[in-house]
């Protein structure tokens, strides 16, 4: 069943990262040293152009990341009041290295692992 999600992009660190890897798309490639092979051939196959956009989200989301199901889920992302990106998730991993390597650590000192990404457009 398609569901709908929606991811506040709101602190400093988050508005960074969208930046880096959700404003723009991130070459597959980057990612493979990362990446279970599966999870590589996956989002391969999921994207012709060989880019995906990507984002995370802290360990204590990961309950709310579970729920969006692969090639179902519709993402939204907002500041505030404004809904400014969407996409499709087309796969989901926790992947703490991925994550520090993408991003590093917030000022909690804490990488954001649990990791979902789309090949669609998010604007």
């Amino acid at each position: 069943m398609p569901t709908i999600a929606l991811q506040q992009v709101s602190s400093k660190f988050a508005r960074e990262n969208a930046a880096r890897t959700l404003d723009k798309p991130v070459a597959i490639r980057f990612l493979v040293k990362h990446l279970d092979p599966a999870v590589n051939e996956r989002l391969l196959s999921a994207s012709p152009a060989g880019t995906v956009f990507i984002w995370g989200a802290k360990s204590e989301r990961l309950h709310q990341t579970s729920k969006m199901v692969q090639r179902e889920a519709i993402v939204l992302f907002r500041r505030g009041q404004t809904i400014y990106r969407r996409g499709v998730v087309i796969e989901s991993t926790f992947n703490e290295a991925l994550a520090e390597s993408l991003w590093g650590s917030d000022s909690d000192g804490q990488t954001w692992p649990s990791i979902s990404s789309s090949h669609r457009s998010l604007v």
